[in-house]
């Protein structure tokens, strides 16, 4: 018996499932290792205890991308001042503790108050419609002064922490600008520093992914269409359910990603639009390939074709 000639094509199928394959674990590690990356808790940045004056430290607990805001607490521990007493429970000495940037801007602790975390929200200047790169920053002025209600307020040395914290898909950082100067109220010593808040590296990557399957499937579509309208196979009712299907799991692959970012963001106009616009277009052509090499309905004899009369 003569055996059959293989297809002209066949060699070349092993080589792209083998490629895919490739691809897709190293994007499934790497998606892994980011996230198991990000699950980690920051070890934030510490106040070394040597230094005189009042440690400030914050402990990030939420972001408000879209309001703009970060929610932080507030804690206040001494070093060598005589502002709080020795167990780190009360205030001794009455102090006012300004920090530019937080709506609530000034902290007043007044004598034999005890001292808990206060709740701050920090205004921030950033872009949500840029997800998921969007950045979020603050900048604040840090001022302390003992005794503010007193006849001479004197000014407190004062540095800024922050605490161990894990905010799922934010990373935050803390950094001292350096900056240096008087306040010009009360000619009170003030620091400033950066607070910035972007999206962790497994939300990014999780992002991309994401998007580039959505791509995926108008390019796929396109593919079978275009081979059914040249003739090249056959035309199949389960073309139009394929189609419909992938089009209407679009917008709830849209509401899947991560940080939900908000409509009208590039995603919508860059991705999302276009790969809407690839579906139907997709569904368009399959309409086209149906009604030029689909076959009519048979008609059964002895029963009146209903498109003669």
């Amino acid at each position: 018996m003569r055996r059959l000639p293989l297809p002209r094509h066949a060699g070349r199928v092993p080589v792209f499932v083998v490629v895919c394959a490739v691809v897709f674990v190293a994007l499934y590690a790497a998606v892994v290792l980011l996230y198991a990356q990000g699950g980690k808790s920051d070890a934030g940045t510490g106040i070394d205890n040597r230094k005189p004056g009042l440690h400030v430290m914050l402990t990030p607990r939420e972001i408000d991308a879209a309001g703009g805001r970060i929610r932080l607490d507030l804690t206040i521990d001494a070093g060598d001042t005589a502002l709080i007493s020795s167990d780190g429970a009360t205030v001794v000495t009455p102090f006012r503790l300004e920090l530019s940037g937080a709506e609530t801007r000034s902290l007043v602790f007044d004598k034999g108050q005890a001292l808990a975390p206060v709740t701050v929200w920090m205004r921030t200047s950033g872009a949500i419609e840029s997800w998921p790169f969007d950045r979020h920053a603050a900048r604040s002025l840090l001022v302390a002064v003992a005794d503010p209600s007193g006849a001479e307020p004197s000014p407190v040395a004062v540095d800024l922490g922050f605490a161990e914290h894990h905010i799922p898909g934010w990373a935050i950082t803390l950094a001292d600008d350096g900056v240096r100067g008087l306040s010009v109220a009360d000619g009170v010593e003030f620091h400033q520093y950066s607070i910035e808040a972007h999206r962790a590296s497994a939300t990014i990557a999780f992002a991309v992914v994401l998007l580039a399957l959505m791509v995926i499937m108008p390019v796929l579509g396109l593919i079978v269409a275009i081979m059914a309208l040249r003739g090249r196979r056959r035309v199949e009712v389960g073309f139009f359910t394929w189609n419909a299907g992938m089009l209407f799991a679009t917008p709830m692959l849209r509401n899947f990603l991560p940080g939900q970012p908000p409509i009208g963001s590039w995603v919508d106009y860059l991705v999302v639009l276009w790969v809407i616009a690839g579906l139907i277009l997709a569904l368009l052509i399959s309409v086209v390939a149906w009604y030029r090499w689909g076959e009519p309905q048979p008609v059964i004899a002895g029963q009146d074709d209903p498109l003669s009369e």
